[in-house]
């Protein structure tokens, strides 16, 4: 072999090895190699430098102001700057026409969702690893505790992480409105709710712990590692298996596997009283919901093989109906009956399900539409009670907290036939799932549409 011929020692180092996935390899060329994500990452870093040169050249303990500053730009670049990346990844996809190219590469809708989120993950974890020097010298600058400066670390990328899952979740619609709003909602959450005790706790401002001698932020008591690790987990697991899904619906079962972790989270919020799965349970089980109640029925093509075929777990709206009505009932009665904080949450989705089942059939297919539907049933528990302030009626208060709002933690005291209204809703829908599942019975068996 001529020298010409032989391969460079230079080109195998630059290249990603081949036991990488196809998919994760062609995001990661992309992204790491886009000029905007090498000037970015060089322009963080400079700014990281010129900033620690105070910390360095000063006394310990006499740089505090540096040290909030450093901290909430690393926090802004992993929770939000890098996980923003997603919310163009499906859009500029179709926009591009490549889909139908990727998938008939012999790649699967979940390989192809799951290596951009893997592809914006190493970008994040790569940025989170590069800032160990840089945290490393602001622990010696002293203020800070070296445990508490790895686990809010650590609670950053969490919540990046799942920001990139939700915000690739998001890129699939074509309206930028539809997009860019709740990725602002998303984001601001995240930053306020999660990054905003993080920092308070490792910089000292926030409520003192103290374990052997040393400040332990107080969020990390009420809500660890381990369970914000598995929130994050499930979320991420459950908002890709439903992108994955709406890639190729009836082609692919990613569905069953998001309802199968829908369940999970049940169980785990009823065996635990921890705040933070509680809450990762509900939206969890919301998000599988929106799409299982109003996935594509009657499908064209093989729901699946094996346990994809069960009841409850095969692709299609009245499968999603048993799934939803097994778990919600499940989260119900283990998280408190009839006073489960679950409860306004199952009745909101079986009667916006019912709303969208008894309109036009090209409802039936609408997660957005079926999310609006709250909505809907705020706004008329807004108009009750502002017409019982006005009117001066206790009562009409009182019917306020009948309408099945998921809002329900905002003041409304929940209406006693709550209860009795979930239980009809969840008989209407049970009657529309069989009844769908038996039509479509008799059309296979020749029987009349």
């Amino acid at each position: 072999m001529s020298d010409a011929a032989a391969p460079s020692p230079l080109t195998t180092v630059r290249d990603f090895p081949d036991r990488l996935p196809a998919m994760l390899v062609k995001e990661l060329r992309q992204g790491l190699r886009a000029r905007l994500f090498a000037e970015s990452v060089a322009g963080f870093h400079l700014l990281i430098m010129v900033l620690i040169l105070p910390v360095v050249m000063s006394p310990p303990g006499e740089s505090r102001g540096v040290h909030q500053l450093v901290w909430w730009i690393i926090a802004t670049v992993l929770v939000l700057l890098l996980p923003l990346r997603g919310l163009s990844a499906m859009t500029q996809e179709r926009r591009a026409r490549t889909l139908d190219t990727l998938l008939l590469t012999n790649l699967r809708a979940g390989r192809i969702v799951w290596g951009k989120w893997l592809a914006i993950a190493a970008q994040i974890m790569l940025v989170a690893v590069s800032v160990l020097p840089y945290l490393l010298m602001l622990y010696h600058s002293g203020g800070v505790s070296l445990p508490g400066t790895f686990l809010t670390l650590l609670h950053l990328i969490l919540a990046g992480l799942f920001l990139t899952a939700a915000f690739i979740a998001l890129s699939w619609n074509d309206a930028w409105l539809h997009r860019v709003a709740p990725a602002l909602g998303l984001a601001w959450l995240a930053l306020s709710q999660w990054a905003a005790p993080a920092l308070a706790g490792v910089l000292g401002s926030g409520p003192p712990m103290t374990s052997a001698g040393r400040r332990i932020p107080d969020f990390l008591d009420r809500m660890g590692l381990p369970e914000a690790g598995l929130a994050a987990t499930g979320l991420v697991f459950v908002l890709l298996g439903n992108t994955a899904q709406r890639l190729a619906p009836g082609v692919e079962s990613h569905q069953a596997r998001s309802r199968m972790a829908g369940l999970g989270f049940a169980a785990l919020a009823a065996a635990g009283e921890n705040p933070l799965l509680f809450m990762a349970a509900m939206a969890a089980l919301t998000l599988v919901s929106l799409t299982s109640l109003t996935e594509v029925w009657p499908l064209q093509l093989s729901p699946g093989r094996d346990w994809h075929r069960w009841p409850g777990l095969a692709p299609g709206w009245p499968h999603g109906v048993l799934w939803a009505l097994v778990a919600w009932s499940l989260t119900v009665v283990f998280t408190g009956g009839m006073a489960s904080p679950a409860l306004p949450l199952a009745a909101w989705l079986g009667c916006g399900f019912l709303l969208l089942w008894s309109g036009p059939s090209s409802w039936k297919n609408r997660p957005w539409l079926l999310a609006a539907t709250a909505l809907l049933f705020m706004g008329g528990q807004a108009l009750l009670r502002l017409s019982a302030e006005m009117l001066n009626h206790p009562g009409l208060e009182a019917w306020a907290g009948l309408l099945p709002s998921p809002m329900a933690f905002a003041g409304v005291v929940p209406h006693p036939g709550l209860p009795v209204l979930a239980a009809a809703a969840a008989v209407g829908c049970l009657l529309a799932a069989l009844t769908a599942l038996h039509r479509n019975g008799s059309r296979r068996k020749g029987g009349p549409a």
